[in-house]
C-alpha cells in the first residue's frame, strides 16, 4: 500500500471531482427533487472525502515529512504547505455542515451555488497544488 499511496490519493482525488461533477449537473438540471439528490451526493461526497484526508493527513504527510527530515530536508516550506491546505479543509467542511439538510439548500439555492462553487474552486487549487507539488517529493525521497 506504501508504495502505490500516492497512485491511491490520485484516484481518490479522481472520484471527489466525479462526485462534484454529478453534484453540478444536477444543480444545472435543476429537476424536479434535486435538493434530495444534492444532499445524497454531497454525503458521498463527505464520506469520500473522509476516507481521503485520512489516509493523505495520517499516512502520507507523516511519512513524507519523516522521510525528509531523515533525509535533511528543511521542511518548513511542506508544513507551511500543510496548514495552508488544513484551511482548506476547514472551508469545505464549513461548507458541507451549512449545507446538511435539504432546505438549507432550497431556502437561498443562489447563495448555495456561490458557495458550492467556491468550494470546487479551493477542492481543485488542493488537488492542482498536491499532485503537482508535493506528492512528488513521495518517489524522489522514497530511495532508501
Amino acid at each position: 500500500m506504501q508504495k502505490d499511496i500516492v497512485a491511491t490519493l490520485i484516484s481518490q482525488h479522481r472520484e471527489l471531482q466525479s462526485v462534484i461533477s454529478q453534484i453540478k449537473v444536477l444543480i444545472d438540471e435543476k429537476k424536479e427533487g434535486f435538493s434530495k439528490t444534492v444532499l445524497e451526493k454531497l454525503k458521498t461526497f463527505e464520506l469520500k472525502l473522509k476516507e481521503h484526508l485520512e489516509l493523505e493527513n495520517n499516512v502520507f504527510y507523516v511519512e513524507l515529512l519523516s522521510k525528509l527530515k531523515a533525509k535533511g530536508v528543511d521542511i518548513s516550506g511542506i508544513d507551511k504547505f500543510i496548514l495552508e491546505m488544513k484551511d482548506i479543509e476547514r472551508e469545505v467542511y464549513y461548507f458541507l455542515s451549512k449545507y446538511y439538510e435539504k432546505k438549507s439548500i432550497n431556502e437561498d439555492l443562489a447563495e448555495f451555488k456561490l458557495d458550492f462553487n467556491r468550494i470546487v474552486e479551493y477542492l481543485n487549487l488542493r488537488i492542482e497544488s498536491e499532485e503537482s507539488g508535493v506528492y512528488m517529493y513521495w518517489d524522489i525521497y522514497d530511495k532508501k
